[in-house]
């Protein structure tokens, strides 16, 4: 999967948090601090994933966590 950020005006994106929720349940960290645009996510058979990122810009200033996550990609991700 892939993710991606933009700093307009600003120092630019140093690192991204992105979060997985597995069948509807908590979020968790799946890539934390990362510099990475893309990862390899391996779920399981059944299960519905929804993710969303948090991005931190160069002088440390983190992007608010959205009240309602976004997801990428927009729908939830099922694994057969």
């Amino acid at each position: 999967m892939s993710w991606s950020g933009t700093d307009p005006g600003g120092s630019g994106i140093a690192t991204f948090e992105v979060f997985v929720s597995d069948n509807g349940g908590a979020f968790t960290v799946f890539q934390s601090a990362t510099a990475a645009s893309s990862a390899t996510f391996t779920g399981q058979a059944g299960h519905t994933y929804g993710f969303y990122s948090v991005a931190t810009d160069d002088d440390g200033i983190v992007e608010p966590t959205p009240a309602r996550p976004k997801r990428t990609p927009p729908l939830p991700i099922r694994c057969r």
